[in-house]
């Protein structure tokens, strides 16, 4: 991994697998830790020192020792995924970034209004179906999903309003630099046909984060089918 948060610096040498193997086992630890395990833990004490008010003091800070302990490994566990999903989510974004090509596949140009969506539209969330392919449990994968989900949609949205106010600087540049002609610039025709073609291509996305969420419900009901993208 490249990036770590900080108390997560010793995952760096490790892979996106390896450190989803990791969280799931810290996540599991910390469950059991806190719940089963500090039960049956005082429930021997007790068996073997007996009852009375000294013990009954020593069993209960035992129990909430063992309980922080697996709250405490737990939100390892949390941060773990935060620094996984800040990976998958920079691998997914370096494929939405081909959205800037747009400008100049439609500058001074006739082209009209595109009839199916752009080759890379359906392995942006590429990277997260491969970290999803390695057994990653389903609460948690639908975690990680669903966040890195939202947090490329976001950065989609930026990219977008970032092209849209570089096509609009190049428009008044263009009306600074020559007459303006009647009826429409070409910076104006330009800006008009990408607001759509932004917004079709954010629909087309969430339908396949939509049809990717419905895999994760399927697959921890117990199927196994992959996502095949459109």
């Amino acid at each position: 991994m490249r990036r770590s948060l900080s108390n997560t610096a010793w995952v760096v040498p490790l892979s996106i697998e390896e450190v989803m193997a990791v969280q799931q086992d810290m996540e599991t630890a910390g469950a059991y830790l806190a719940g089963d395990f500090a039960d049956r833990f005082v429930a021997l004490l007790r068996q073997n020192l007996g009852s009375g008010e000294q013990q009954g003091d020593v069993f209960a800070s035992a129990h909430a020792a063992l309980q922080q302990l697996g709250k405490d490994i737990q939100t390892q566990a949390g941060e773990l995924l935060g620094a996984a999903c800040v990976e998958v989510v920079e691998s997914c974004v370096s494929l939405v970034k081909q959205l800037k090509g747009i400008t100049a596949t439609y500058r001074m140009t006739s082209k009209g209004p595109p009839t199916r969506h752009s080759h890379y539209v359906t392995g942006v969330l590429g990277p997260l179906r491969a970290v999803l392919g390695h057994q990653i449990s389903g609460p948690v994968a639908k975690r990680l999903a669903a966040a890195v989900v939202d947090a490329v949609t976001v950065r989609y949205k930026e990219l977008a309003v970032e092209l849209l106010t570089t096509v609009r600087k190049t428009e008044s540049s263009l009306k600074r630099l020559k007459k303006a002609r009647p009826g429409e610039t070409e910076g104006q025709s330009l800006v008009l046909s990408l607001k759509p073609l932004f917004g079709k291509r954010q629909s087309q996305f969430l339908r396949h984060a939509k049809r990717l969420s419905v895999h994760l419900s399927a697959s921890h009901a117990g199927s196994a089918e992959p996502v095949r993208g459109k």
